[in-house]
């Protein structure tokens, strides 16, 4: 149920919290949103590379203060909304589909080959308002130099876009978390199996990223996470890792609960706790809802527990709610994914 419910309230929030394009009130700055890569030789030891180019283009696209980049938590759940996410191929109509929910602009689709020791990445602009592909890039070299490669690309998508980085935004551009390309790979496999709740295989892909290379900080950061998050992966019905610090996180869920018409009973910064009550209605149970928040290096974990309140008098928790709890976790997820969206836009 968690699975469930955890993905859909990504998506519906998505939904819920973005402009239509063309409406972000940042006068001329586009948005872009960045898709999984598609994999044309269809090989099972490359698959890798889908989320993997992605996710990187995305954080060095993110480093260019011009362009508004939609976060790859927000795309997963649009693409899962519309049902795109295990295609393998976001055609041009699919992706301006996914573009207006995500409210960007241009959406970047993309695909790559591996030829020998060669590879080939190659990328389509499609306009959102229309659905079509205005401009396409091409890159080619080692496979061992894919670093190099995605420096190259998102060069080419920043040329495509018009946009201009500055030296400092070119620095950052060119920096890469880790030079090892097993240790990059493991640390792909290891998040694209957390994002499927699978945290005992993912902390195994993730330990070896960081044997492969002990100064990955993405790696170790992904694998904290993990390790915090296995004991209570059955229990709790909502537990994600947010791109966000701790601190922001905190007082997003805390003005969440309130906005949600809950009662904040107490709430403890320094262990990253906060007590919130539903109250009895006509409507819905009452509820006793924990919310644990973890401080990662530049993110935070978030898991929700909730159990129904002490029935009055007998002061004894009810064995079944029917569903009371789920819905009173998809309220406040609901009022956090707003309160964190709005304070990014």
């Amino acid at each position: 149920m968690r699975k469930f419910l955890a993905a859909a309230l990504l998506a519906v929030a998505a939904f819920l919290a973005v402009p239509p394009p063309g409406t972000a009130g940042e006068g001329d700055v586009p948005t872009i949103a960045v898709m999984p890569f598609s994999n044309v030789n269809k090989d099972k030891e490359t698959d890798w590379l889908s989320e993997g180019i992605a996710e990187t283009l995305t954080t060095k696209l993110g480093s260019v203060r011009r362009i508004r980049i939609v976060e790859r938590q927000r795309i997963d759940a649009v693409l899962n909304e519309v049902s795109l996410g295990q295609s393998g191929v976001i055609d041009p109509e699919s992706a301006a589909r996914a573009g207006k929910v995500l409210g960007a602009e241009t959406v970047v689709t993309g695909a790559y080959q591996k030829m020998g020791e060669k590879l080939r990445l190659t990328a389509r602009f499609v306009k959102v308002e229309t659905g079509v592909v205005s401009n396409t890039a091409m890159v080619t070299g080692n496979y061992n130099d894919i670093f190099s490669l995605e420096d190259d690309m998102a060069d080419d998508i920043l040329n495509n876009l018009g946009i201009e980085a500055s030296d400092a935004e070119k620095r950052q551009i060119a920096r890469n978390p880790t030079a090892s390309v097993a240790a990059y790979k493991n640390y792909t496999e290891g998040v694209s199996l957390m994002k499927k709740d699978r945290f005992d295989d993912a902390k195994a892909y993730l330990d070896e990223a960081v044997r492969e290379d002990p100064n990955f900080s993405e790696a170790r950061e992904e694998l904290a996470f993990v390790e915090w998050a296995r004991p209570s992966a059955n229990s709790s019905l909502y537990l994600k890792k947010i791109d966000r610090p701790s601190g922001v996180t905190f007082d997003a869920m805390i003005r969440a609960a309130r906005a949600a018409g809950m009662e904040v009973k107490s709430s403890n910064r320094k262990m990253g706790v906060i007590r919130i009550h539903q109250s009895l209605s006509l409507l819905h149970g009452g509820h006793d809802i924990t919310v644990e928040i973890k401080s990662l290096k530049n993110a935070s974990g978030v898991r929700i527990f909730s159990q129904a309140e002490k029935v009055f008098l007998i002061k004894i928790r009810p064995v079944y709610d029917w569903g009371q709890s789920r819905k009173a976790i998809e309220k406040l997820v609901n009022a956090f994914e707003r309160e964190l969206n709005r304070r990014r836009s």
